[in-house]
C-alpha cells in the first residue's frame, strides 16, 4: 500500500511538473517579441496626452507628439545598419519631420543591437551613451522586444490576452516597471496596461495605446491639508512599414 502511494506521488509530481511546464511554454509561445528586419522604413508617430487633477481641480490636458524614423538596409554577414530619427513637436502641435532632433545610428544581429553612433543630437556621446539614448526613444516602439535597449528600469510584460487569426493579432497586457531602487516611488501607486494590433509578417506592433497612471498621496503640511494627486499619461503609437 505505502509503495503503490510512493508510486501515485511520483506519478502526480511528474504530472505536475509537466503541466506546468507546459504552461510556461504556452505563455512564452503567447507573447509576441518585436523586433527589425532588413531593408525596411519603420514610421512611428507618437501621440502623449497628459490629463489629471492636482488634489483641489482638474489640471489642463497636455498633449505632445513626436515622430521615430527607423531605416534599415541590406543584410550582411548576418547583420544589417538601421538608423534612427527622431522628430519631436512642441506642446500642443504636431512634430515636423524635416527638421531630426536627435539621429542614432546602429547595427542589428540577431537579437542583439550594437555600435551605437551618435550622427546628430546635443553634444557628443559614446557608444554606450548612444545606445541609452536610442533605447529611451525605441521602447514605446519595440513593445516585448528581445533588444537589450539598456533601459534603468526594465519592463516585465503579463500577456492579458491574444486574439486574432491570419496575420493580425489583437493584444492587451499589463506592464510592470522593474525599478532598480525600490525607494524611488514610495507613497505613490503606479499602473500600467496597454493594448495593440500586432503584424505577425513583419513581428511588429502596429498599433499601441498605453495608458500610465499615477495617485500620489501628499501628507498634510502647513500649506494644506491631505491631498491625493492622480495623473494619467495615454501614449498612442502608430507605425507604418514600408520596403527600403
Amino acid at each position: 500500500m505505502i509503495s503503490t502511494m510512493k508510486r501515485l506521488t511520483t506519478v502526480f509530481t511528474a504530472a505536475l511538473a509537466a503541466l506546468i511546464a507546459l504552461g510556461t511554454a504556452v505563455q512564452a509561445q503567447d507573447a509576441p517579441s518585436t523586433r527589425f528586419m532588413p531593408d525596411k522604413v519603420y514610421t512611428t508617430t507618437l501621440v502623449q496626452t497628459i490629463t489629471g487633477n492636482d488634489g483641489t481641480k482638474d489640471i489642463t490636458p497636455v498633449t505632445r507628439s513626436q515622430v521615430y524614423r527607423v531605416e534599415t538596409g541590406k543584410m550582411k554577414n548576418n547583420s544589417f545598419p538601421a538608423t534612427l530619427t527622431v522628430y519631436s513637436g512642441a506642446s500642443g502641435t504636431e512634430a515636423e519631420t524635416t527638421n531630426p532632433e536627435t539621429v542614432i545610428k546602429f547595427q542589428v544581429s540577431g537579437n542583439t543591437l550594437t555600435g551605437f553612433e551618435l550622427a546628430k543630437g546635443e553634444g557628443r556621446a559614446s557608444s554606450d551613451a548612444a545606445h541609452i539614448m536610442a533605447g529611451q526613444h525605441l521602447e514605446g516602439m519595440l513593445q516585448m522586444t528581445k533588444y537589450d535597449l539598456k533601459r534603468k528600469i526594465k519592463r516585465e510584460y503579463t500577456i492579458e490576452s491574444n486574439t486574432g487569426s491570419g496575420t493580425t493579432r489583437s493584444v492587451s497586457f499589463k506592464i510592470q516597471d522593474i525599478s532598480p531602487d525600490p525607494m524611488k516611488d514610495v507613497g505613490m501607486i503606479t499602473r500600467k496596461y496597454g493594448k495593440g494590433t500586432f503584424d505577425t509578417r513583419y513581428d511588429f506592433f502596429t498599433q499601441v495605446t498605453e495608458t500610465e497612471e499615477n495617485n500620489i498621496f501628499v501628507p498634510a503640511d502647513e500649506l494644506g491639508p491631505e491631498k491625493e494627486v492622480t495623473m494619467k499619461t495615454v501614449r498612442k503609437y502608430t507605425t507604418k512599414i514600408a520596403n527600403n
